[in-house]
């Protein structure tokens, strides 16, 4: 009795590489949030140390960004001067691989200062401006998860207050005996600041 023919032997399947990362919408939105420290010499030309924490609204597209940025920087002993700055931001991005984004960006805004006070010190009256700011910032991320809308990364932002300016304030300073003194106190406002810190936040539109 015949045999039925063979059935002609199958080709081999192909490798299975992993999933190429999916590529990028062209234009999108992300918002982040940012935390780290710097320094600022505003007050009176002094350089002192302080915590920054900070918000970021961007629009990407193929090369272009734009948004906005807020940064506070409290005092890190507890009290002192602080500085709150709001700017619009532009500037240029390129991603070198999908999993790798490099940003330059120009901002400018405004610089509000209050002094503040310390542990032992009250201001009373006055003790704050509020300064033309410009500045830029470079930042460093990586877009992750499978559609590459979760962003982890860096930034470095620098600047300054455009000034001086003299502000005038009452400002009352007390002792450890809790003798106090109230007096005028004048200081000049205006100089550089610059901060760091870790970001994070993710596309909340994209077309």
């Amino acid at each position: 009795m015949p045999q039925p023919p063979l059935a002609p032997p199958q080709p081999p399947l192909p490798p299975r590489w992993p999933p190429p990362a999916p590529a990028a919408a062209d234009q999108w939105v992300v918002l982040e949030g940012w935390l780290g420290a710097g320094a600022t010499s505003v007050v009176d030309r002094n350089s002192t140390a302080m915590a920054a924490l900070g918000a970021t609204g961007l629009y990407h597209g193929n090369w272009l960004e734009l948004g906005a940025g807020l940064t506070w920087q409290p005092g890190l002993n507890g009290g002192g001067a602080s500085s709150v700055i709001a700017t619009l931001l532009a500037g240029v991005k390129v991603d070198p691989t999908p999993r790798l984004r490099l940003e330059l960006l120009a901002e400018g805004g405004i610089d509000y200062v209050s002094l503040g006070g310390g542990l032992s010190q009250t201001v009373d009256s006055g003790g704050s401006a509020t300064l033309p700011y410009v500045g830029g910032r470079v930042g460093v991320s990586f877009p992750l998860g499978k559609t590459r809308r979760i962003v982890l990364g860096w930034w470095m932002s620098g600047g300054a207050a455009i000034g001086p300016v003299v502000v005038n304030s009452v400002v009352t300073n007390c002792n450890s005996s809790m003798m106090c003194n109230t007096a005028p106190q004048t200081d000049t406002i205006g100089g550089g600041t610059w901060s760091t810190g870790l970001r994070i936040g993710g596309e909340v539109g994209q077309w």
